[in-house]
C-alpha cells in the first residue's frame, strides 16, 4: 500500500545547482556538490575483474532519463559526495510535466533518492516516495519504492531496466495517491468521537506515538477553527485530509528516518479503512 505523505521537511535554498535540501542529510563527512562536480568525479581502478562500478555521473543521467521518459522534470536537486568522491549521494524532487493537477501542488511531494558507491560498501540505488531520506551514514529510505543493482559484471546492461521498473512502480503508486488525495479531501469528519476514535486506533497500529496524541488533537482544533495545521489555512478544515496533514505536522517536528515511514504507512492504511477509500480502491480493481 502507498503512503501519501507530505514532505517532513521543506526546501532551504532555490537555487537549482548544488541546491541544499532538507531530506538529504550530511554529517559524516560528505559534503554538497553541483551536478557537473557528480557528472566529473571518477571511479578508482577495481580491485577485481568481478567489480565493475558504474560512474556517479552515469548512474545520475540514466536516472533523470528514465524519469523524462516517463514524464517527470526536475523541480529541485541536491547532490553530495565524500570519501575521495567514491560515494554519491542525492536527492531529486520531480513533478509531472505539463500537468497542473495534484502531481504539481506545493503541498505534495515526490522525491527520488540517489546513491552509489565505488568502494565495495554500496549499490547503485534509488529509492523514491512522498517521503525520501538520504543520509551520508548509509540511512536512505523511501516510502514507496526502493530499488538497487550491485557493481558486478553487465551493471551498463542491466541498470536501464532496474531504474525503469522502479520509476514505473513509483508512476503507479502517484496515481493511487492522487486518487487518495482527491477521496480525503471530498470526506469530511463531523463527529468529535470520529476523530477520538481514530486516535486511539492509530496508537494502538503504531502509527502514532502516545506522547504525540495531545499535539495532533491541538492540531486538529486549529485546521477546524480555520488556522489550519501549522498554520496552514490552504489545509484547514473538517477533512481526512486536513486530518493527515495534522498527523504530518506533529510527525515532521522529530522526524525518524527508521520509524516515520512506518508510522505513515500504517496511518495510510487506517486512514484509507475509515475514509472508505480502501473500499474504493476495491472496487476499482474489479
Amino acid at each position: 500500500m502507498a503512503a501519501l505523505l507530505l514532505k517532513f521537511l521543506p526546501l532551504v535554498s532555490t537555487s537549482k545547482k548544488g541546491l541544499h535540501m532538507q531530506g538529504l542529510m550530511l554529517h559524516c563527512g560528505a559534503h554538497h556538490v553541483t551536478w557537473d562536480d557528480v557528472c566529473n568525479s571518477r571511479a578508482k581502478e577495481p580491485k577485481s575483474d568481478t567489480y565493475v562500478p558504474i560512474e556517479h555521473g552515469e548512474f545520475l543521467n540514466r536516472v533523470v532519463e528514465v524519469l523524462d521518459d516517463y514524464g517527470y522534470e526536475i523541480k529541485e536537486e541536491a547532490h553530495a559526495l565524500m570519501k575521495d568522491e567514491q560515494r554519491y549521494f542525492g536527492l531529486l524532487d520531480v513533478k509531472i510535466r505539463n500537468n497542473t493537477y495534484l502531481y504539481n501542488t506545493d503541498q505534495s511531494s515526490r522525491t527520488i533518492g540517489l546513491r552509489n558507491g565505488h568502494d565495495g560498501q554500496m549499490p547503485a540505488a534509488m529509492v523514491g516516495g512522498r517521503h525520501t531520506f538520504v543520509c551520508d551514514n548509509l540511512c536512505f529510505s523511501g516510502d514507496m519504492v526502493k530499488v538497487q543493482r550491485r557493481h558486478t559484471r553487465n551493471i551498463h546492461r542491466d541498470i536501464d531496466s532496474v531504474i525503469a521498473r522502479g520509476v514505473a512502480q513509483l508512476h503507479e503508486y502517484f496515481a493511487v495517491d492522487d486518487e487518495r488525495e482527491s477521496w480525503y479531501k471530498e470526506t469530511k469528519i463531523t463527529n468529535r468521537k470520529d476523530i477520538n476514535d481514530i486516535l486511539i486506533t492509530a496508537m494502538k497500529h503504531g502509527a502514532l506515538l502516545p506522547t504525540q496524541i495531545p499535539h495532533v488533537d491541538r492540531e486538529w482544533e486549529r485546521s477546524i477553527n480555520g488556522e489550519g495545521p501549522g498554520g496552514h489555512e490552504s489545509l484547514a478544515g473538517h477533512s481526512f485530509y486536513s486530518l493527515l496533514n495534522c498527523f504530518t505536522e506533529v510527525e515532521k517536528r522529530k522526524p525518524s528516518p527508521a520509524e516515520s515511514p512506518k508510522r505513515n504507512m500504517r496511518l495510510t492504511q487506517l486512514l484509507d479503512a475509515t475514509s472508505g477509500f480502501q473500499q474504493e480502491l476495491n472496487q476499482m480493481s474489479v
